[in-house]
């Protein structure tokens, strides 16, 4: 009878040790392919000079179409609570929520509310000199990732990678400044 306990405690060992290193391979995938889209959404934005919906002169893709290719492509559909991200910034900070984006698909909207379901956000922080000119800004991009629990399908945890692009100068902007600039 002891040999028979004893294979069972070590039989949960083994199935306990199994399943926390699925999870952590499941959770370091998931993060990967965030940090991934994160750089992709920062290097579309840096390319295009800023973040904007219609076309170009030139007749380049929109920032936001081109984001929206990339992540096609790659088949992201991970989404998260944009509303919690602003709020967690907004306390005590003055931070100002007009600046934030929350983008599904190509579809962005401004200070999204709270339990609406986007792939990524976009703050943008601003530059300008003593004559309230905007000379350059740059773009804080938030990325969600999750984890899917099996039992817990309707739980909702979400993580956020998030990254800045460089400073851009005299960026195109057609959602933060309805002007172009």
């Amino acid at each position: 009878m002891r040999e028979a306990i004893g294979a069972t405690w070590i039989m949960g060992i083994v199935i306990a040790f199994v399943a926390l290193f699925s999870s952590y391979l499941a959770f370091s995938i998931n993060y990967s392919k965030a940090f991934r889209v994160k750089n992709g959404i920062v290097e579309r934005i840096e390319k295009h000079n800023g973040f904007y919906e219609t076309y170009d002169e030139g007749g380049g893709l929109p920032t936001t179409v081109d984001i929206k290719n990339f992540m096609d492509e790659i088949a992201y559909g991970s989404t998260g609570d944009c509303y919690r991200v602003v709020s967690s910034k907004a306390a005590g900070s003055g931070f100002n929520s007009a600046a934030f984006y929350g983008c599904y698909g190509d579809q962005c909207s401004i200070a999204p509310q709270a339990g609406e379901k986007k792939h990524y956000c976009i703050q943008r922080i601003t530059s300008k000199t003593q004559s309230d000119q905007l000379t350059t800004a740059y773009y804080k991009v938030y990325v969600f990732f999750s984890i899917d629990f099996p039992i817990l399908h309707d739980a909702d945890y979400f993580f956020v990678t998030t990254g800045e692009t460089k400073s851009l100068s005299y960026p195109k902007d057609s959602f933060f400044n309805p002007n172009g600039y």
